[in-house]
């Protein structure tokens, strides 16, 4: 890594840190905690399948199951708030 290149490194971080901070401060603005944060858990689903379709990663029976009960888990939740 160039010496130049992590303080561009440092600055994108903390661009991307503000939009998701301010994104999330957004959607509290429109819908109660209890739906919200619950909808967080999502984002290890979306990182996963990033990871498969940028990346070629590969996801194991075990880790398959993982992101199921995952997302039954915000399903479940979503539906009684």
């Amino acid at each position: 890594m160039a010496s130049t290149s992590l303080p561009v490194f440092i600055f994108g971080a903390g661009c991307c840190s503000s939009a998701a901070a301010s994104l999330w401060l957004g959607v509290l603005a429109r819908v109660p905690v209890s739906a919200a944060y619950p909808m967080a858990s999502l984002g290890y689903v979306v990182a996963a399948a990033t990871g498969v379709m940028l990346l070629g990663e590969t996801v194991t029976l075990g880790r398959a199951i993982g992101l199921v009960v995952i997302c039954l888990g915000v399903f479940i939740v979503g539906r009684t708030v």
